[in-house]
């Protein structure tokens, strides 16, 4: 039996059970036919070939108006096999699709997973695509395959897939009934802190959902209307994808050609590698009506084979469907717009940095020091204010000296007593650094130090914004933007998960988990391509 022949025979039953005018009659006949679902062991083959024959039969006997509110349209077998060699070309432990439909995708990974261990997860909403799945599943004696149903945008997930395939439901804002989108949005802002337009289609939003519970280092193959990469609402997805992602292909296929039967848009299909990190080019194939095969296709993303394609760097602003057949230079590097230097080394911290109480006690006037941090211990956040300082325990060092009057040591005030005490008692002039400044106690010179950096890590590096100004001793490092560049916007740029992916990546490790990064290391960062600079 060939497949469009066991195509029909599903559909003729499931007509001789019910009135066909009704739709919902129709889902329950098609359940009562696969509830009997008997195949002969010279017809199995048409079901072990990959094509979804009950998915097929489902499109023919429910009209397309019924089921586009779901987004029920399901996979077609090009797309599934192409999505299935990416994502499983590389040792794979979970894979998901979170909304599996009749368990077209799940076919196709069944039959190219390398490891009969990989395990295979389907979820959807609709107990009847559910049922259909693991009739597909039965049938096709595919192993290690678990079916669930639930709502990927609305349930918990514990499991952290570390490769995701979806077809997503194709379902405009208007189709999503308001109580779900408001728990939908809710969720994601609670979750990501991340407002996304309520005129994202569910397939955007499952597009986020899946970047949110994909593990590290995961891929995410997603085939999807075309138009999500151009609409307006899309350049907020589009920022955040960059972010926290690296987009390695979009497939493309032409305006003209409508890749799945009753649903007027084109697809595009984008495979994803959550690692921020990576800063390799986008590769762009844009297909033309004869598809090719889909493992010429995957040689190509790897860059193999002899199809045409372009390399791009993508942002969040331009329009991804018609993306420009050209190179285009990566991020800037930190270096670029700033300038990276170590903080303050004293030479004697114990004379040059005290506390309140100290100065307290010897009298020393504040217009003789600056607000200083000393150690990332001291301090927690992310930002740093004067009342963050002041809020110190009075014996934390949180002052540095700061004074370049030869004069001052000779003096018979607070500060010219402290100064010789310092010669005479600790010789805090005769160290290295000392004797090569003029006068000794005569520190470098800071500006304001607008962001710091954590030199040492144990976890994951960080960096802070100092409104305070206070000057850092060397166990942090100091970003100075170069003039038009501002500091809140290179901060906030700083702090993504694009840039932090490639600090902890580039640091030099050390036992007990601690490690470093060097000022030239943390200079060749390169910042997220959403970032915009004046300069």
């Amino acid at each position: 039996m060939r497949p469009y022949d066991a195509i029909t025979v599903l559909v003729e039953r499931t007509r001789a059970l019910s009135d066909g005018s009704n739709p919902e009659s129709v889902r329950h006949a098609f359940e009562r036919v696969l509830a009997e679902l008997r195949v002969e062991p010279g017809e199995l083959w048409a079901w072990r070939d990959g094509a979804d024959v009950i998915g097929s039969a489902f499109e023919q006997l429910l009209p397309g108006e019924y089921r586009r509110p779901a987004g029920q349209f399901f996979t077609p077998v090009w797309a599934g096999e192409t999505m299935a060699r990416w994502l499983l070309a590389e040792p794979t432990r979970l894979l998901l699709d979170p909304g599996c439909g009749s368990g077209a995708l799940l076919i196709a990974a069944a039959r190219h997973r390398r490891n009969a261990r990989t395990r295979l997860l389907g979820i959807d909403r609709d107990p009847l695509a559910v049922r259909m799945a693991d009739v597909n599943r039965s049938l096709r004696r595919i192993s290690a395959c678990e079916l669930r149903i639930g709502d990927f945008l609305l349930d918990s997930l514990d499991d952290r897939p570390d490769a995701i395939a979806c077809n997503p439901p194709y379902s405009r804002h208007h189709d999503i009934p308001p109580a779900e989108k408001a728990r939908i949005h809710e969720g994601f802002e609670r979750r990501l802190g991340s407002r996304l337009s309520r005129l994202a289609s569910l397939h955007v939003l499952f597009l986020v959902r899946a970047l949110e519970v994909c593990a590290d280092g995961g891929r995410i193959a997603f085939i999807t209307p075309s138009d999500w990469l151009d609409v307006g609402y899309g350049k907020a997805v589009k920022q955040l994808l960059l972010e926290q992602a690296h987009v390695e292909a979009v497939l493309t296929f032409p305006t003209k050609e409508l890749f799945f039967d009753e649903v007027l848009t084109t697809a595009a299909i984008t495979l994803i590698r959550k690692d921020p990190a990576a800063i390799a080019p986008t590769k762009v194939i844009k297909l033309g009506g004869r598809l090719p095969s889909p493992g010429a296709v995957v040689s190509a993303v790897r860059g193999a084979g002899g199809m045409q394609v372009h390399e791009v760097a993508l942002d969040g602003w331009s329009k991804w469907s018609r993306l420009p057949g050209r190179h285009v230079v990566m991020g800037l590097r930190l270096a670029d717009i700033a300038r990276v230097r170590r903080g303050i080394a004293t030479g004697c911290n114990r004379f040059f940095v005290m506390s309140e109480a100290r100065r307290r006690e010897l009298g020393i006037s504040l217009r003789d020091l600056r607000p200083c941090i000393t150690s990332p211990r001291v301090f927690s956040g992310s930002e740093l204010w004067t009342k963050d300082l002041d809020s110190l325990p009075d014996d934390v060092p949180r002052w540095v000296l700061d004074c370049r009057d030869p004069s001052a040591e000779h003096m018979n005030d607070a500060l010219g007593r402290y100064l010789r005490w310092g010669r005479r008692s600790l010789e805090a002039n005769s160290g290295y650094l000392a004797s090569r400044r003029h006068p000794w106690f005569s520190l470098e010179r800071r500006g304001d130090c607008p962001i710091l950096f954590t030199y040492f890590n144990r976890s994951r590096p960080r960096f802070v914004r100092n409104y305070a100004r206070a000057v850092p001793l060397n166990t942090w490092l100091i970003v100075e933007p170069k003039v038009g560049v501002d500091p809140d916007g290179l901060f906030r740029a700083l702090t993504s998960r694009f840039v932090i992916a490639q600090l902890e990546a580039a640091g030099r490790r050390y036992g007990g988990g601690l490690w470093k990064l060097e000022p030239a290391e943390l200079s060749e960062v390169r910042l997220p391509r959403t970032f915009r600079t004046l300069i």
